[in-house]
């Protein structure tokens, strides 16, 4: 079978879109119903409307209905249309949305989020396959096929929706997984959204080729690739689109200060690469606390292990309370000082951006060192060795997971 139009515009060369777009042909034959899975974002209506117009009813109509704001009051008047006078204000015949779908698709999104009386009402629809129009005294047969949709896990589905509804909707479940699970079809999609964007353009201001974007570079791409991007495609598309905003006027390429721009104008969880680099590596130093130097128990001595880093300790003298001043109760950390070697090699093992993150800590003022350097010199003995020294504030905003025991 040939793809249609709308199947051309499921974008992505990984293993994973490939078996997607392969399901969707085969899917395409039946008439029976599709229940699509996926996190919000993924592209489920895409999906279903690529169910469709790869379908022999693809020259009918494709009805979409948002069933989460569908209120109780309406349900039966939207789905199956009413009479003339059948209420006040009823001063025409109006078709409902399965009416209009006839022998085409109804494409129900957000189902687990139906109300009950939705569920009775469209769990009716479907084993009968008859309406009864508000106001009406007749049965009508109608043929549509019922594709649905939701973001919630199956099982979770299983527990709040009616069981027979359940099992009518979901002939066949068709998963789509999310973006940070197919990172190698963001360099297409990327492509695809600067093309469109630059149609968009060229129709909002009537000129061909009016906006200068039209690449992106491979560093922004790398950028991009380690995002997390939990609201998935919708979002790529959404940072994108922010970075075409940012640029010059007289560029014509996305550069990576243009991804990290438009990503900080709304940090999301897992979106800020530098406080994930931070968590990362405190949490490999706070599991190895023992291979670390410090100044006050073990001054001018290198671990058999290799010197790595150390706990920056500050005594802090009790005026009462009859502690000793020397006891290490009395110690306050202020920093985690490592090795410049070790957090470069540290943060390239964990796919991070090095370079990139350390400006972003030393911007934020996240390490202790000079205004004109990042990092700093601590002596070891006879040599001096050069560090990065991580404020306590910046790990205590950004690490809470993990408590550290000195």
């Amino acid at each position: 079978m040939f793809l249609s139009e709308t199947d051309r515009e499921i974008i992505g060369d990984s293993c994973i879109m490939r078996q997607v777009r392969a399901k969707v042909r085969k899917l395409a034959r039946f008439p029976w119903p599709v229940l699509v899975l996926g996190e919000s974002g993924v592209g489920k209506e895409l999906i279903a409307r690529s169910i469709h117009e790869a379908s022999p009813r693809q020259d009918k109509p494709f009805v979409a209905i948002n069933c989460a704001g569908m209120p109780d009051t309406l349900v039966e008047s939207e789905f199956f249309g009413y009479r003339k006078g059948a209420f006040t204000g009823a001063e025409n015949h109006k078709k409902g949305k399965f009416e209009e779908a006839d022998q085409g698709t109804i494409f129900l999104d957000e189902i687990g989020e139906a109300s009950l009386k939705f569920q009775l009402t469209l769990l009716r629809v479907l084993e009968t396959r008859k309406i009864t129009k508000v106001g009406g005294w007749k049965e009508e047969p109608v043929c549509a096929r019922v594709l649905c949709a939701t973001n919630k896990p199956v099982d979770k589905m299983m527990a709040e929706m009616r069981t027979d509804l359940f099992h009518r909707i979901s002939a066949f479940p068709l998963y789509i997984p999310p973006l940070r699970e197919r990172r190698e079809d963001i360099p297409a999609l990327a492509t695809h959204f600067i093309r469109q964007f630059r149609r968009e353009f060229g129709e909002h201001t009537g000129e061909d080729n009016a906006l200068s974007i039209s690449e992106i570079s491979s560093d922004a791409l790398v950028s991009l690739s380690r995002l997390h991007f939990y609201g998935n495609v919708r979002e790529l598309r959404n940072v994108l689109q922010r970075a075409v905003m940012l640029a010059d006027t007289h560029e014509t390429v996305i550069t990576e200060t243009h991804v990290r721009e438009a990503v900080s104008l709304i940090p999301q969880e897992g979106t800020d690469e530098a406080a994930e680099a931070l968590k990362w590596l405190y949490e490999w130093a706070a599991s190895n606390q023992r291979r670390f130097w410090n100044r006050h128990r073990q001054v001018n001595k290198e671990p058999s292990e290799g010197w790595v880093g150390r706990w920056d300790i500050r005594r802090v003298h009790k005026s009462s309370g009859g502690t000793d001043r020397g006891s290490p109760d009395n110690d306050r950390w202020k920093a985690i000082c490592l090795t410049v070697d070790t957090v470069s090699e540290l943060l390239a093992d964990a796919e991070f951006e090095s370079r990139a993150v350390i400006r972003s800590w030393a911007k934020r003022d996240w390490l202790s060192s000079d205004k004109k350097r990042v990092s700093t010199t601590c002596k070891l003995g006879k040599r001096s060795v050069r560090v990065y020294c991580i404020r306590r504030s910046a790990l205590e905003e950004n690490c809470i997971r993990v408590r550290i025991s000195v």
